[in-house]
């Protein structure tokens, strides 16, 4: 696995996560899925400092402010940006969400296992658009065998 962890910083035992998210925005229904690359990053840096403790990771959502409801709101629809605070989503780090993160990752390689390697429409997914930027930018697979399939 391969992670850039956006920031990390530490004040005493305690270190804090963030990762900056610049144009999207999600539900809170979506935030338990969207929040795994967070457990992930704290994961890996309670093992490089095990003296540590990570008390919660977060999401900067750059595009939007919070106002005192909790609304986000885009910060170039903004007249005052006074009467607003940076829109910080904070996640407490539990037992529960590393659990959680493992359980995914294990039942995601069980997924892949279970596919034909060298069955190329299990791998190249061309029909959906919304994970074709995972595919030709993550994917090493992509540029070996799906760049091929979808050029022909």
């Amino acid at each position: 696995m391969r992670g850039y962890i956006d920031l990390y910083y530490m004040i005493g035992n305690k270190i804090y996560v963030i990762d900056y998210k610049s144009s999207s925005k999600f539900s809170k229904k979506d935030l338990p899925k969207k929040s795994m690359q967070l457990i992930l990053y704290a994961m890996y840096l309670k093992e490089k400092y095990p003296d540590k403790i990570i008390e919660y990771v977060a999401f900067d959502m750059c595009k939007y402010m919070k106002n005192a409801n909790g609304t986000l709101i885009e910060r170039n629809k903004i007249n005052d940006l006074n009467e607003y605070e940076r829109a910080i989503v904070k996640i407490k780090y539990t037992k529960r969400l590393e659990q959680q993160l493992i359980d995914f990752v294990v039942d995601t390689v069980n997924q892949i296992k279970q596919l034909d390697f060298n069955d190329k429409s299990d791998w190249c997914k061309n029909d959906d658009k919304s994970n074709q930027f995972f595919c030709k930018t993550l994917c090493s697979h992509y540029k070996a065998a799906c760049s091929r399939l979808n050029n022909s």
